[in-house]
């Protein structure tokens, strides 16, 4: 299992939005997630404030503790926990990594104590965003065909350097 306390990815922040995918998943057609297909998930919300007649009089009011857990299940309905990410403190929660399993994910959000709440009327829930993505791991037999492609021009450019080369080395000798 993997687990994170690091609530953005170094590389990418939060991530980006991917339009097709929500289309696709939105019309009913999720395709599944094979072993070694890249899974991001991130999580975010907000902390309460309340603000008055000015900006400056805006006071934190409470600040909602989420964690982000993927669970994968088989046929049978068997659950077991991939990842998760528990960041004590912020906003955001996020994990990438490849999976391990091919089959049916889930997403689940927690909503475990506040990190703080000074409200006399604790709220119940946090409203949250959730978004994910899943980057398929070509087939071998694209890898290969990919390689040829980018081969076969590149052995044209490498017989042309050299013979230029050649070429050049001549004239000087000469």
């Amino acid at each position: 299992m993997i687990t994170t306390t690091q609530a953005l990815d170094h590389a990418t922040g939060a991530g980006m939005l991917g339009l097709d995918a929500a289309y696709r998943l939105y019309v009913g057609d999720p395709s599944g997630i094979t072993i070694g297909d890249t899974l991001t998930a991130a999580l975010t919300w907000f902390a309460n404030r309340a603000v008055g007649s000015t900006l400056e009089s805006a006071t934190d009011v409470s600040l909602g503790n989420l964690s982000l857990q993927v669970w994968w299940a088989d046929d049978t309905g068997s659950q077991s926990l991939v990842a998760q990410s528990i960041a004590p403190y912020g906003t955001t929660e996020f994990l990438r990594f490849t999976a391990p399993l091919s089959g049916t994910y889930g997403l689940r959000v927690l909503g475990l104590e506040p990190v703080y709440d000074l409200d006399p009327t604790p709220t119940a829930s946090t409203s949250c965003g959730l978004a994910w993505q899943t980057l398929a791991v070509p087939e071998p037999s694209t890898l290969i065909l990919m390689a040829i492609a980018a081969a076969v021009p590149a052995a044209g450019i490498v017989r042309e350097a050299c013979g230029r080369r050649r070429t050049d080395l001549r004239r000087v000798v000469d």
